[in-house]
C-alpha cells in the first residue's frame, strides 16, 4: 500500500483495491479500472422482424466511427453513424450496435442514455428527435418517440443523414 499525504491528511491511497481519495479505506471505494479505446457502431439490419433496415447497407466513409473511456463501471461513449446508401428502412425499432461494453442490469434504472451532438436524420425541431436509452444487459442502443413507443427505422426522415451522439452507462 502506497499513501501520499499532504499535512497530515491522506489525500491518495493505492492499495490491491486501486485509487482511493481523502483517507477512504473501503474497498468497494476503490478506482480499479481506466481505459480508452473505440468501437464500431452498426444499425441493426437483417431479416428478422426486430431490424431497423433490412441489410445490405453501406456506411460513408467514418460512417462507423466510435470512441469510448471507461472509468470504473461507468463506461462514456460517443460515435458517428453516416449510412452511405442501399438502405431498405424497416418498421423494427431503430437500434445501434455495438457499445463497447454489457449495460449493468438493474431494476428500476437504465442502462445509460445518449444525447446528441449533431443529426439531421430525424427531420426538423426537437419535437422529432426521440430518445436514445441504452438497454440493460446489452450491448445497444434503442431509440423511443417522446409518448414512449418505439421509433422505427421507416420513422427517420433520411437514413442517409449522420447521426452524432454522445452518453455514458454503467457496467457490473
Amino acid at each position: 500500500r502506497t499513501t501520499i499525504s499532504n499535512g497530515g491528511s491522506v489525500q491518495f491511497q493505492f492499495d490491491a483495491d486501486g485509487i482511493k481519495f481523502n483517507g477512504d479505506t473501503a474497498a468497494a471505494n476503490g478506482l480499479d479500472d481506466y481505459e480508452e479505446g473505440t468501437w464500431t457502431p452498426s444499425y441493426n439490419t437483417g431479416s428478422a422482424a426486430s431490424a431497423c433496415f433490412a441489410g445490405g447497407e453501406s456506411y460513408n466513409t467514418g460512417g462507423q466511427t466510435g470512441r469510448y473511456t471507461k472509468i470504473g463501471n461507468i463506461v462514456h461513449f460517443r460515435f458517428n453513424i453516416d449510412m452511405a446508401s442501399g438502405y431498405t428502412a424497416k418498421s423494427g425499432i431503430l437500434q445501434i450496435n455495438g457499445l463497447p461494453y454489457t449495460a449493468k442490469n438493474e431494476t428500476y434504472v437504465n442502462g445509460g442514455a445518449a444525447f446528441y451532438m449533431y443529426t439531421s436524420a430525424f427531420g426538423s425541431g426537437d419535437a422529432n428527435k426521440p430518445h436514445a436509452v441504452v438497454i440493460d444487459n446489452t450491448t445497444y442502443i434503442q431509440f423511443y418517440k417522446q409518448n414512449g413507443s418505439a421509433f422505427a427505422g421507416t420513422d427517420l426522415s433520411g437514413p442517409q443523414y449522420p447521426i452524432q451522439m454522445f452518453g455514458s452507462y454503467q457496467v457490473n
